[in-house]
C-alpha cells in the first residue's frame, strides 16, 4: 500500500488559513424546508398530534379536540413543511373565512355562480350521512342537472367554504368540518361575494 499515513501533528503544520476557500457555506433554506416536509410524512398522525398539539395551544386553538386536530393533521400532511402550519396554514378549519381570495372570486366566483350554489345547499341540505362521498356525488349529480362541469360548483364552494382556492380534498374536509358549519359558510359566501 503506497498511501501516505499523515498524523496529526503533520496535518496541524501542514494547514494553512490562506488555502481555506474564501466563500462562505452556502445555507439553502428551500432544502431544509423540503427535508423538514420529508420527515412530517414519515411520521404517523399520532406522532405528530403529539408535536402539533402544544402548537395549537399555544396559538390560542386550546378548545380543539385532539380526535379533530388529527383529523386535520391527516388531510394536510402532504401540504405542510413545517410543524405550525398544521395552524397556520388552514385556518378555515378553526374559523369561518374572514375574507376570500381575489384572484380565486376572480376566476371562480360569476355572475351565475349564487344561484347555483344555492342549488347545491339545497342538495346538501337533505344529505345524511354527510360524508365525502356522498357529498362528491351530490355535486357530480347537481353540476349534471344543472348542465354545468363540476368545476363550476368546487372551485366556489371550495373557495365558499374556506376563502381559499387551494387545500386538500374538498369533500373530505366539508366532512371535517360538519354539514352546519359548511352550509353556514356556503350561504355566507353568496351573501358576501354576491352575483
Amino acid at each position: 500500500d503506497d498511501r501516505e499515513i499523515f498524523s496529526l501533528d503533520d496535518l496541524v503544520k501542514d494547514f494553512s488559513i490562506d488555502r481555506v476557500g474564501k466563500s462562505g457555506a452556502v445555507f439553502n433554506i428551500d432544502k431544509l424546508k423540503w427535508m423538514n416536509q420529508q420527515h412530517i410524512k414519515l411520521k404517523s398522525d399520532e406522532e405528530l398530534l403529539n408535536l402539533v398539539l402544544p402548537i395549537a395551544l399555544e396559538k390560542g386553538k386550546d378548545t380543539i379536540s385532539p380526535d379533530y386536530l388529527k383529523h386535520v393533521i391527516s388531510l394536510m400532511k402532504e401540504r405542510v413543511t413545517i410543524l405550525p402550519d398544521f395552524i397556520d396554514s388552514c385556518p378555515y378549519f378553526f374559523a369561518d373565512p374572514e375574507s376570500y381570495d381575489e384572484a380565486g372570486k376572480a376566476k371562480n366566483w360569476k355572475t351565475e355562480t349564487p344561484s347555483y350554489i344555492k342549488t347545491l345547499i339545497e342538495a346538501w341540505q337533505s344529505l345524511d350521512p354527510f360524508d365525502a362521498a356522498s357529498m362528491e356525488q351530490s355535486l357530480r349529480s347537481t353540476a349534471e342537472n344543472l348542465s354545468i362541469g363540476a368545476g363550476k360548483l368546487i372551485h366556489p364552494t371550495r373557495l365558499a367554504v374556506t376563502g381559499v382556492t387551494a387545500g386538500p380534498s374538498l369533500f373530505h374536509m366539508a366532512e371535517l368540518l360538519g354539514k352546519d358549519t359548511v352550509l353556514r359558510r356556503m350561504k355566507t359566501a353568496v351573501t358576501v361575494l354576491g352575483g
